[in-house]
């Protein structure tokens, strides 16, 4: 209704300039010319029978806001791209990795703030050894959807009121809730109660169940870093465990568990492994812990044909073993390099990778660069063969398949599983039942 169509007035052609003596005149259409227009000026737009926006609809013109003389110029996209990238991953340097759980008090702000609005870049909980839901990992247990930390704090203090305890409970909540969400609980329930729940359930529960609960209830970094330790605590060191949770873990797995450590026994991982283990074997674990494998998932032929060349060279081509050379290989090389170098080592030798390690080392260190090996071809399979091991024979170690169910169960567990019952011939679940 408000609409003016432009007359036939609006043709008449504008002059390109006016001179500098001419006195301001106004158009029969209403809008006041300036006193001069420089010769090079554009065409007025209305030469065109095309009304100005602002006209055409009798709203005014919004003002464009003046920028203040030292604002930056725009930055490159690519510029812009990194700096978003660094709002949720710090420079992974030792001592400044984003937690692998949300903080408490990000937790908070969503709760209490209605308008409180996540990041659309960040997937909850963020990039975490309990998250990682690639394209074909299949996690078994996910964030609960409509989680009320309150209400679960409220139902695990009533199963552990009066005589006994209402394990089946406990077990319900605690299994069907993220490694995140359980964190939530326990500052929830420190605030509602006063009392650290972790204290609570270890004074309620023991044995194997207490672990695997406390297990559940730790920060995933933080519960790795325990393990290590433990691993290397007391008279002797527990080398098994040190591959297993050091050589399949990628860049920010390693990063988190490197500041957990840190903080929670006030020395770097990197000092106790140096005093605890010795040798090549120390070696190659320090090499895993700089954090340095390449990221190229498109390794040439020729590039793979000259690394099987050079591990064929230091190894089943001469007399003794250079072992700094399969080290450097197997520490820093992209998993795909370490496959497609696997496949020329076969057309060259006859025989894969696996069998020259075999034949050229022994010990932890045989240990290590076989795990990586497998990792590199397939890390599902690498966790199925370690639960395999630890249920075969005369009794169950425990807390390796405990360690592995509880940090793999967010990542890729089921992928684990069909790996175990193509393996085995059984689900995993009847295996341990």
């Amino acid at each position: 209704p408000y609409y003016n169509p432009p007359s036939q007035q609006f043709s008449q052609q504008m002059p390109m300039s006016m001179p500098s003596s001419t006195p301001s005149q106004t158009p029969q259409y209403g809008i006041p010319m300036p006193m001069s227009m420089p010769a090079s000026a554009p065409l007025p737009s209305h030469q065109f029978n095309t009304p100005m926006p602002s006209q055409q609809f009798n709203t005014p013109m919004p003002m464009p806001m003046p920028m203040p003389a030292s604002a930056p110029q725009s930055m490159p996209y690519s510029m812009h791209q990194q700096q978003q990238s660094n709002l949720y991953h710090t420079p992974q340097q030792f001592g400044h990795v984003q937690p692998a759980y949300p903080p408490v008090s990000h937790v908070s702000a969503a709760a209490t703030n209605p308008c409180f609005t996540p990041p659309t870049s960040v997937v909850t909980p963020s990039k975490n050894l309990s998250s990682k839901t690639d394209s074909g990992k299949r996690p078994t247990v996910k964030p609960k959807s409509n989680f009320n930390a309150t209400e679960d704090c409220e139902k695990l203090k009533k199963a552990m009121k009066g005589f006994g305890c209402d394990e089946k409970s406990i077990t319900s909540i605690l299994s069907s809730r993220s490694n995140s969400q359980r964190v939530m609980i326990a500052a929830t329930y420190k605030s509602l109660f006063g009392k650290e729940l972790v204290k609570e359930l270890k004074g309620e529960l023991s044995g194997n169940y207490e672990d695997l609960v406390v297990a559940l209830m730790t920060p995933l970094p933080e519960y790795l870093a325990t393990e290590l330790n433990k691993a290397m605590k007391g008279g002797g060191t527990e080398e098994a465990v040190l591959i297993e949770i050091l050589c399949p873990a990628d860049e920010l797995e390693l990063q988190d568990i490197k500041e957990a450590y840190q903080n929670k026994f006030g020395r770097s991982l990197e000092e106790a492994i140096k005093k605890e283990t010795s040798g090549s074997f120390c070696s190659i674990l320090i090499s895993i812990l700089q954090c340095n494998r390449s990221k190229n998932e498109m390794a040439t032929d020729e590039q793979a044909k000259q690394a099987a060349e050079q591990l064929y060279k230091a190894g089943e081509a001469k007399w003794g073993t250079e072992e700094s050379t399969f080290i450097r290989f197997f520490a820093n090389e992209s998993y795909a390099g370490i496959r497609k170098t696997d496949e020329h080592y076969m057309k060259k030798t006859g025989h894969s990778l696996e069998k020259a390690i075999k034949k050229e080392f022994s010990g932890s260190l045989r240990k290590a660069l076989k795990a990586i090996l497998l990792v590199a071809h397939n890390k599902h399979s690498y966790f199925a063969h370690r639960i395999f091991k630890s249920v075969k024979g005369m009794g169950t170690k425990e807390k390796q398949l405990m360690r592995i169910i509880v940090t793999r169960c967010e990542i890729d567990l089921g992928n684990i599983k069909e790996q175990f019952r193509s393996k085995t011939g059984k689900p995993l679940e009847d295996t341990i039942s």
